[in-house]
């Protein structure tokens, strides 16, 4: 796998969490007073959307320093 495949699908896994994160808020605004549990329930999963983005954003900022310090190590 070459760089430029790993980042279109990291690229296409945000793109998806995105997806999912506004549809989560749009049911939630849509719902907030017709239905309180589907309401929290969607709001919910865009905390969880953002929360899965951020540990993908940490674990590809730990993979890079792996490298980083690897990279160090052979040469």
């Amino acid at each position: 796998m070459t760089n430029f495949s790993s980042i279109k699908e990291l690229v296409d896994i945000e793109s998806r969490i995105e997806h999912i994160e506004n549809l989560a808020l749009w049911i939630a605004r849509e719902t907030s007073h017709l239905d309180q549990p589907v309401s929290q329930t969607s709001a919910l999963i865009s905390v969880v959307c953002e929360d899965l983005r951020e540990k993908i954003i940490e674990l590809v900022k730990r993979l890079e320093n792996q490298i980083k310090e690897f990279e160090k190590i052979i040469q």
